[in-house]
């Protein structure tokens, strides 16, 4: 992937580009047809901070991001994902007064009653699949016979009272990029349109940890007043970086920190620690776990700059 990413560089211009960007350390790009389906910011320097935008139209109509704690999260469980309710567990630690449903027992229509009264940040855990012959029916998947589409975006919701959307869809069932280039004009554009100031998505489906790492990374960030654009280049920067030395400290101050609401979700970032600390080869290897960019680069954050 690295490879082809500098190959592909090359082939935009981008070392002819930067020195008309000396005196530039904030970008928006709006990438052109199949460009959408790829990390543009992983071409350019650690100096940028990146966002993206589907039209320069929708960047026109959005509005100013303000900070806000209340935090909606909607977990669509997994029988076979442990990362799942662990993540949901420590945003409900990190946000006392966050809201947490669960979709099994979620109907769309209760849901939409949910996002209506609530503001600030939704946060969706779960499986999101999209539909090409017709896009509007591309949908968060809520159990096995009820979603929530783009067209119940469009014609039941408003979102201006909300700051952010997170879309950590570790599983989403993308396999060609028509399905990218639905998923990104499509569901991001949808919260967008419908006046969310920035939605976090991913450009392909990751590794369930370590969206699960980055996801809660994010959110530690954005909890000490990170604006959302600088919280998502912090987290990833740390989990490109971080080693297992670093990664168990982690998981034991964190296991510390929800040991009194989630003693479940302790217990477990404990055994995670455990398995690292008893592998000496993983203890001693300097190589960060998750610096190949299929761990980090596939998020993105569509918004304008505050």
């Amino acid at each position: 992937m690295d490879s082809q990413l500098r190959s592909l560089e090359y082939i935009l211009h981008i070392r002819d580009i930067l020195p008309y960007l000396r005196d530039v350390d904030q970008l928006i790009l709006i990438p052109h047809r199949d460009l959408h389906l790829l990390p543009l910011h992983y071409l350019f320097p650690p100096k940028f901070t990146i966002t993206y935008l589907p039209s320069f139209q929708i960047g026109l109509n959005l509005q100013p991001y303000q900070s806000a704690q209340s935090l909606l999260s909607l977990e669509n469980p997994d029988r076979q994902s442990i990362y799942r309710p662990l993540t949901s567990n420590i945003l409900t630690s990190l946000y006392p007064q966050c809201q947490r449903l669960n979709s099994s027992s979620l109907g769309k229509k209760q849901l939409i009653q949910d996002l209506k009264s609530n503001t600030g940040t939704f946060q969706f855990i779960g499986h999101a699949y999209h539909n090409i012959d017709n896009p509007k029916a591309s949908a968060l998947q809520l159990t096995i016979a009820d979603q929530l589409t783009m067209a119940d975006i469009f014609e039941q919701l408003d979102f201006g009272n909300y700051n952010l959307i997170f879309l950590s869809a570790c599983e989403t069932g993308i396999t060609n990029s028509q399905n990218l280039i639905d998923e990104y004009v499509g569901l991001v554009s949808a919260f967008l349109a419908k006046g969310a100031s920035y939605v976090i998505s991913t450009l392909w489906t990751v590794d369930e940890r370590s969206t699960a790492l980055l996801t809660i990374r994010f959110y530690q960030y954005l909890k000490a007043d990170e604006h959302p654009v600088y919280a998502l280049k912090q987290a990833q920067n740390w989990l490109k970086q971080v080693t297992n030395r670093e990664l168990v400290k982690w998981y034991l101050e964190l296991a510390q920190d929800v040991k009194a609401t989630h003693p479940h979700a302790s217990e477990y970032l404990k055994t995670e620690a455990a398995l690292i600390q008893q592998d000496s080869d993983k203890m001693m290897a300097g190589k960060p776990p998750f610096e190949h960019p299929y761990h980090w680069a596939g998020f993105i954050i569509t918004g304008n700059h505050f």
